[in-house]
């Protein structure tokens, strides 16, 4: 008799704050953490530092996991198209990575629905937030279970369920708005100066434009219209970007 009430008792047990997390993350990610705390402190937006005792947010985290979104989806894109050239290979892993590409996904995964925060209410970075809690959790996942798992968990979670690579190499054709986004997001100044091409010059080539980052030249473009030329110096400054120091 009283093995039957234990049983009954465990049965209509209501779980845990973190028995629910747990379920959440294995559900939404397909694994079961081992150390929930980090999760949690991934789940913490900075907005929770004024209320609730909350001393850690997922900031440190999202760092973290953004070099390991990163180099996963490199290896991803790089196993996938063996024949596609750096230039192409580096606007689809721009694009899959964008700010709107991360949100998106985020809330298809019921991060948004996981996520703390305070009072963000005309917040200019309130739409990012989905986004970089991925990231954070990307980051726990990493120092929970190391980076094959996470690597893993990129692929089979957002590559192969919730990214349309056909749709993703559309976008990734406007190498200018990515390189923006880019830059707003990181907060780096950036500039195209843009000319009619001087000298005789074929009609490809009619304009040029120069990328300036951080206020340096890092890029340069041609074409036969200003945005041609703006577009082709943007892709050029992404690749530029993924193998340099981000210039200030």
């Amino acid at each position: 008799m009283l093995q039957l009430f234990k049983k009954f008792v465990e049965k209509h047990r209501r779980p845990t704050s973190e028995q629910r997390l747990n379920t959440r993350i294995a559900t939404a990610l397909g694994i079961t953490p081992r150390n929930i705390g980090l999760y949690q402190q991934a789940l913490v937006h900075r907005s929770m530092l004024a209320t609730d005792g909350h001393q850690e947010h997922n900031e440190r985290l999202e760092f973290l996991g953004d070099s390991v979104l990163n180099l996963a989806v490199t290896h991803y894109l790089y196993t996938c198209f063996p024949n596609r050239p750096e230039g192409q290979l580096t606007k689809l892993r721009s694009a899959i990575v964008s700010r709107n590409s991360l949100n998106t996904i985020a809330i298809k995964l019921g991060i948004d629905g996981m996520l703390l925060t305070h009072n963000l209410k005309g917040n200019a970075g309130h739409q990012n937030i989905y986004g970089n809690a991925l990231e954070a959790l990307l980051g726990a996942i990493y120092l929970d279970q190391g980076f094959d798992i996470a690597r893993r968990t990129v692929v089979e979670v957002l590559m192969e369920r919730h990214i349309d690579l056909e749709t993703i190499e559309q976008q990734a054709a406007d190498g200018k708005s990515l390189l923006i986004e880019l830059c707003q997001k990181r907060r780096i100044a950036f500039e195209f100066v843009t000319e009619a091409a001087r000298g005789a010059h074929p009609p490809e080539a009619a304009f040029v434009s120069e990328l300036h980052i951080g206020h340096r030249p890092v890029s340069k473009g041609h074409g036969p219209s200003k945005k041609d030329a703006e577009q082709q110096a943007a892709l050029r400054g992404l690749a530029h970007l993924h193998h340099n120091p981000i210039p200030r």
